[in-house]
């Protein structure tokens, strides 16, 4: 699994759907959030360092914006739990500066630290 993690990983109090700017399909619902990467919840299996170029739909009462696009590149992907879907981490590779600057009003005002933050155990590690 993916563990070179070194900016806090933040849930989401909600979901956003996320969409491939270029094909213009679904994608995935975001389900947490930093600056430097994202997880999506998916139907979709990505291979690792797939890009894909984004567009996530959101609030914009907590953003500024009603959307933040970004290019991402997946850097693991497994099964959620959920027969056909799937859990994908997804590391920013570009992202403008309004874009940025969003994305972390978006972190501040809706999210919190992910669990494992607080006990320092990430899914899958053995008790």
């Amino acid at each position: 699994m993916y563990r070179k993690r070194h900016i806090e990983r933040r849930e989401t109090l909600g979901y956003w759907p996320a969409r491939d700017t270029k094909k213009g399909d679904a994608v995935g619902l975001v389900t947490d959030l930093s600056d430097e990467g994202i997880r999506i919840h998916s139907a979709h299996k990505f291979g690792k360092g797939k890009v894909l170029d984004l567009r996530i739909a959101v609030d914009e009462a907590l953003s500024g914006t009603d959307h933040i696009s970004m290019v991402v590149k997946n850097v693991w992907c497994h099964e959620s739990g959920v027969p056909g879907f799937y859990n994908a981490g997804f590391k920013i590779v570009n992202l403008s500066d309004k874009a940025r600057k969003a994305l972390r009003r978006l972190v501040d005002a809706f999210s919190y630290p992910a669990p494992e933050q607080r006990t320092g155990k990430q899914a899958g590690d053995e008790a």
